[in-house]
């Protein structure tokens, strides 16, 4: 790899690994299903699961294709390219015909990486808190 290409890569190989190992696992549990359950239905070796899990290694292409499709994420995500967990296409169903969805999101798109990272963790802190208010709502008898 040239300069250039060093400077311009989003991520380094040892953060790559870190990241990719971190939320295919994270994946996988929330799937709920083992690594020897992942290794049939890819038909990956399941030490080749595990060396990913562990950042060891990385999938060839059609194999990290496959497991984001599998598990419901997008191959960016995994890659720690984006936050953003689902696919696009899972994500414009959800937005198709939502005005308010599509403002917030439009909005969001022209704000900088870190001030959408602000936003986006207040924002997750905000649903926590609303969750836990309706939980405690329920539990009382009463609705939001």
């Amino acid at each position: 790899m040239d300069k250039t290409e060093k400077e311009t890569s989003p991520i380094n190989q040892d953060e790559l690994l870190r990241v990719f190992s971190r939320r295919l696992r994270s994946a996988r549990k929330k799937k709920g299903i083992t690594e020897r359950k992942a290794s049939e239905v890819s038909d990956v070796a399941q030490t080749s699961i595990s060396d990913y899990e562990t950042g060891k290694s990385l999938p060839d292409p059609e194999t990290l294709k496959f497991l984001a499709d599998y598990y419901g994420v997008s191959t960016d995500y995994l890659l720690g390219l984006t936050e953003f967990i689902a696919p696009v296409e899972k994500c414009e169903e959800k937005l198709y015909g939502n005005t308010d969805l599509i403002q917030i999101y439009n909005t969001l798109t022209r704000f900088s990486d870190q001030y959408r990272r602000h936003f986006l963790t207040y924002m997750n802190g905000c649903i926590r808190g609303m969750s836990l208010d309706d939980e405690k709502n329920e539990s009382e008898g009463q609705t939001p």
